[in-house]
């Protein structure tokens, strides 16, 4: 965790090290700690992983909307909908169950 806070502070737009961070305290459980550094790297780079990740995360918690609501916030600021396609796959498995 501590590399990962380094990187960022040295390099704030190297996006691979906020989704490392990101993925570390969700492992660790800390889901709020996740999402307000999924949340700070949609807000300080322009990077459309982010967004993505954010959007996953709610959906692997059973909270679709909220999934929907990132996927349509990323939509309105420019995110290529080809860059949430993949979440889009998982939330409409997650609601309606496979073919």
């Amino acid at each position: 965790m501590a590399l990962c806070d380094s990187v960022i502070q040295d390099n704030g737009d190297f996006v691979p090290a906020r989704l490392l961070k990101a993925n570390l305290l969700a492992g660790s459980e800390d889901e709020e700690g996740c999402r307000a550094v999924l949340r700070a790297a949609i807000a300080e780079t322009d990077d459309p992983r982010p967004h993505a990740e954010l959007a996953s995360h709610h959906v692997v918690h059973g909270r679709y909307d909220m999934a929907r609501e990132v996927m349509g916030a990323a939509l309105a600021a420019g995110v290529p909908a080809a860059e949430l396609e993949g979440v889009a796959f998982m939330l409409t498995r997650a609601e309606k169950g496979p073919e």
